[in-house]
């Protein structure tokens, strides 16, 4: 920005504008130069130029804390049927590497800290049961509590490590809230199908598929362990549970009739009669 007759601490103020790394440096500079530039009839441009260059960058700096604060109040994560699993770690984790290899997704994973700036969503199959995994944005002490309570609407934690002094306070938080939780660095994985493996094992889950009109269904549902034949009922659909007679299993290729209260095991094969 040219100046007319301007002072000493114009000039300084002009020079640490050109120098200035960060838009708050700028902005300040931007200041100085229009609390120090000369007033008179030749130099109405110049303070036409410096106040406009003022509201731009101010524009800019709020538009940028809009987009910051939408980061980390955006919608939580809503519950689903099938297992999920959410992947946490600080910046630089391998969270993106280990979400592209359990999804196969090709999401974009390079060095560039808090790159990942939403929830991105994937899943994968084991035993016909679909497992949805989320990549989340690093933690920060502006999403930390955001991110810990989106945390416990999943099923399980994978918390990726890089081993630094910082984890343990997230991680002793995570056990306080008793969070299943897996602890690994992306590293450490050798085999991503033994991996999917652990993860399966950890949910504490089985997998039960449903029959109906002879029919076998495709994808398998999920229950806790030691889940009883109601618990499937009530999730199929509400009030099920009440109205059922008997259900039918079929388990190591042998059937046979049970009652409401009978405890199923993973991949049996279960109609329910009402």
């Amino acid at each position: 920005m040219a100046s007319l007759n301007a002072s000493p601490q114009y000039y300084a103020a002009e020079e640490r504008y050109r120098k200035a790394k960060t838009k708050e440096e700028k902005l300040k500079a931007l200041y100085e130069m229009l609390r120090y530039a000369p007033r008179h009839k030749k130099s109405e441009d110049l303070l036409k130029q410096i106040k406009k260059r003022i509201a731009e960058l101010k524009k800019e700096m709020q538009i940028e804390e809009k987009k910051k604060k939408a980061m980390f109040h955006r919608e939580g994560i809503q519950k689903q049927d099938s297992p999920m699993v959410i992947l946490l770690g600080f910046e630089n984790s391998g969270k993106t590497f280990i979400f592209n290899k359990l999804t196969n997704l090709q999401k974009s994973s390079t060095q560039i800290p808090f790159e990942t700036q939403k929830f991105e969503y994937g899943n994968f199959l084991l035993g016909n049961l679909k497992i949805i995994v989320i990549d989340s944005p690093s933690i920060s002490n502006k999403n930390r509590n955001f991110l810990l309570g989106s945390a416990q609407v999943c099923d399980l934690v994978v918390f990726c490590k890089k081993n630094e002094e910082r984890e343990k306070e997230i991680i002793e938080e995570l056990k306080r809230r008793k969070t299943k939780l897996i602890e690994v660095s992306s590293f450490e994985i050798k085999d991503f199908e033994e991996f999917k493996q652990k993860i399966f094992e950890n949910l504490e889950v089985i997998r039960i598929f449903t029959k109906k009109e002879g029919v076998v269904s495709e994808d398998a549902l999920a229950l806790k362990k030691g889940s009883k034949v109601k618990d499937l009922a009530e999730k199929i659909h509400k009030g099920l549970a009440e109205t059922m007679k008997y259900a039918k299993i079929w388990r190591n290729n042998e059937a046979k009739n049970v009652g409401r209260d009978f405890e199923l095991q993973d991949f049996d094969i279960v109609e329910i009669f009402d």
